[in-house]
């Protein structure tokens, strides 16, 4: 409804032009992703949380991008694959689920919390995303230390912030983004 004219469009050429490029990319992007994350069965649960998480800072990264002065669908694609590390950290894990070992909540977070940027990275490489997207994938928790592009990392950090505290309904930690770091960068 969103792209609707006057004349349908009857062709994909058609609904590519008027759909436009840049967001038929996000939207392929958002697919992909989804597709990937929700087929894993021995990590439904967390697989379901990166993906809601993906998808919420896309969306949040977008909101806020125009007054920061970055293109909303190039934000959305930071938003989205930000995290994209944890996509192969979903795979190793399951791995290890199948070879017996206990994967609990703790071991989950501990792996995602310590090696997604590393693993962010490998798989940017691997799917060979465009640079700020494949440097904001390797760095964004310190964007100050992303050398190649600290605002597209500050960016998605704030998204992420914005979408941890508002999914937790922690109005005090949204309150105290305001004068976060990142929005200095």
């Amino acid at each position: 409804a969103l792209y609707a004219g006057r004349v349908p469009a009857e062709t994909l050429h058609q609904a590519v032009m008027r759909v436009g490029l840049r967001e038929l990319r996000g939207l392929i992007f958002t697919v992909s992703l989804r597709g990937v994350l929700l087929k894993d069965r021995v990590l439904r649960r967390y697989a379901e949380e990166v993906w809601r998480q993906a998808l919420s800072v896309a969306r949040v990264a977008r909101a806020v991008a125009r007054p920061l002065g970055v293109d909303p669908e190039q934000a959305y694609l930071l938003g989205l694959l930000h995290d994209v590390g944890k996509v192969a950290l979903l795979t190793l894990l399951r791995e290890e689920g199948r070879h017996g070992n206990d994967l609990t909540t703790a071991l989950v977070g501990q792996v995602f919390h310590s090696l997604h940027e590393k693993a962010g990275a490998a798989m940017a490489r691997a799917w060979r995303l465009p640079p700020g997207i494949a440097s904001v994938a390797a760095a964004h928790h310190d964007p100050a230390a992303n050398s190649e592009h600290p605002r597209e990392a500050a960016l998605a950090l704030i998204a992420h912030q914005i979408d941890l505290y508002d999914s937790l309904g922690d109005e005090a930690g949204l309150a105290a983004l305001d004068g976060h770091a990142a929005l200095h960068v």
